[in-house]
């Protein structure tokens, strides 16, 4: 029975991917993001291009699963719209990185003045083909796991 890693307690990058298999992919990619975060704000920087994958494609995850693209723009997790495309593509979320992309060129220019339902409107066919891929295929924490496990030296974390 897989277990819960409940926080991040200081462990090297390569204890946490060792624990792959015995923890909930989630739970591990939910700690390596708590240490990206804590490290980028210790250290009073912006994410390296690998960093902002971390936090870039949980939240994407969690805003477009609980309440679609709309929510995923509008709320705090939007600062991560810029990037969420090239980071789906740098974890091979092809299929993913394919309907953000759709999604995002779908999107008026001046779809900040619009109203809500508007906006929701014309991306409600993403979200559609979002939680369709999210079914069957794409399961996007594993997709993160496994691109830090490949690239361990780019998440160096705090001790």
């Amino acid at each position: 029975m897989l277990k819960w890693l409940e926080t991040y307690e200081g462990q090297s990058i390569e204890e946490l991917l060792a624990l792959r298999g015995t923890h909930y992919t989630r739970s591990l990619a939910d700690a390596i993001y708590q240490a990206v975060d804590w490290k980028v704000h210790r250290e009073n920087r912006d994410y390296t291009a690998f960093e902002v994958a971390v936090p870039a494609v949980l939240e994407f995850d969690n805003e477009v699963k609980n309440g679609g693209f709309y929510q995923f723009l509008t709320n705090y997790s939007g600062r991560f719209a810029d990037s969420i495309v090239g980071s789906l593509h740098m974890i091979g979320a092809t299929q993913s990185e394919a309907i953000a992309r759709a999604a995002f060129e779908a999107l008026p220019s001046d779809w900040k003045t619009r109203k809500r339902e508007e906006v929701e409107n014309l991306l409600a066919p993403y979200d559609q083909q979002f939680f369709e891929s999210w079914r069957t295929d794409e399961e996007l924490c594993e997709f993160l796991v496994t691109f830090i496990a490949r690239n361990p030296e780019r998440f160096s974390l705090p001790h």
